[in-house]
């Protein structure tokens, strides 16, 4: 999960399989291959491929997505008020 995030910080392309903890991370800037299926997650690669356009697009929302919601700043508060939860 942290490589996902790691690669949308860096606008880079995401294939992903179709989890849903892929989904609530990447949303929009991931294209999804069937769970498990190696056949299609290079098939969704090969295609990709032939799309720098697509390639490009995909990058920029991941990196919006992570400047808009996802980076420490949007999170942190998230993470201490499970903590407190918890510990409190």
């Amino acid at each position: 999960m942290i490589k996902l995030l790691e690669y949308m910080a860096f606008s880079k392309p995401i294939i992903a399989f179709d989890l849903p903890e892929h989904r609530v991370s990447a949303g929009d800037a991931a294209v999804y291959a069937e769970p498990n299926s190696e056949s299609d997650f290079a098939a969704q690669i090969i295609r990709l491929i032939d799309e720098p356009e697509k390639q490009k697009l995909l990058g920029k929302i991941g990196r919006e997505r992570i400047e808009a919601n996802l980076s420490w700043c949007h999170q942190e508060n998230n993470l201490i008020n499970v903590y407190k939860q918890l510990f409190l």
